[in-house]
């Protein structure tokens, strides 16, 4: 069967994306590689209201929209890189207001270079900072979590 998909593959590989963030919409950090990105997804919220006097009956009223936190991970980067000290201001200092940022995320094609899909999270901003367990039996990168709340996200293509 041809592929009529524009760009090239389908269905779009997993490996090849890039993730950047910005204060104002047009500076992008320069230190956003990520080695795996999850957490992309949402789930409209619903009431269940029992109807009377029929108790085989339930009706589903739907509700806002929840989004599930955006989960970057990658390799332990120096504190003062862009996105480090945007997350450590935001989690480790209790004064001022916290900054959000637009962040993106595009999965590119097998050519590395065309965009397939992209996705923008609005009024992005750091809840939560980890990083993993240092162990003297295995030879493992040192990999800092980041989890970002935001507001609503778009997909584009």
């Amino acid at each position: 069967m041809a592929d009529t998909h524009k760009g090239g593959g389908y269905p779009p590989i997993g490996f090849n994306f890039s993730v950047s963030a910005s204060a104002n919409g047009s500076n992008t950090s320069s230190d956003a590689w990520f080695q795996r990105v999850s957490g992309i997804g949402a789930r409209r919220s619903y009431t269940e209201v029992v109807e009377g006097g029929l108790n085989n009956t339930v009706y589903h009223l739907p509700a806002g929209i929840r989004y599930d936190n955006l989960i970057l991970e990658r390799g332990l980067v120096p504190k003062n890189s862009d996105l480090g000290a945007w997350y450590a201001k935001s989690l480790m200092t209790q004064t001022g207001p916290i900054q959000t940022r637009v962040v993106i995320v595009t999965l590119f094609d097998y050519d590395s270079k065309t965009p397939t899909l992209s996705w923008s999270f609005y009024n992005a901003y750091p809840v939560r900072w980890m990083l993993s367990d240092f162990r003297s039996d295995q030879s493992v990168l040192a990999i800092e979590t980041i989890e970002l709340a935001y507001s609503h996200f778009e997909s584009m293509k």
